[in-house]
């Protein structure tokens, strides 16, 4: 029988998004290391924006995930329909999203921390 892995960022997800998941499947909050080596696939399911995205990509570079084993889940809301519909739809990481997150935060570094005192300082 095979077994799959749903990493999520919450700890809090995890109890909720098990009950949605048969057998199969394992849920744990990031740090699943030893569990993600153990799996046939492992499922990323951080947040659905660059953010989320980044974490994900982090995840898989941290865990040695191969391409092959490793999927890319998203849902916005935390329900049995929501979660069995994003496993139906996994997808490989959007590098697109990743490099994306890392401009937006060069950009914060180079300008927004100089720029935060003086904000700060009117409003």
């Amino acid at each position: 029988m095979a077994k799959y892995l749903v990493i999520v960022e919450s700890p809090a997800k995890v109890k909720t998004i098990k009950k949605f998941l048969g057998a199969n499947y394992e849920v744990m909050a990031s740090n699943g290391r030893k569990e993600a080596k153990k799996a046939d696939k492992v499922y990323l399911a951080t947040d659905p924006d660059r953010e989320g995205e980044a974490i994900s990509w982090h995840l898989s570079k941290a865990l040695g995930l191969e391409d092959k084993k490793m999927y890319r889940i998203t849902f916005n809301e935390i329900t049995k329909t929501a979660v069995k519909e994003s496993l139906k739809h996994a997808r490989q990481i959007d590098m697109d999203l990743v490099d994306a997150q890392q401009a937006r935060r060069m950009v914060d570094r180079m300008v927004g921390y100089r720029i935060s005192p003086l904000l700060w300082a009117k409003v």
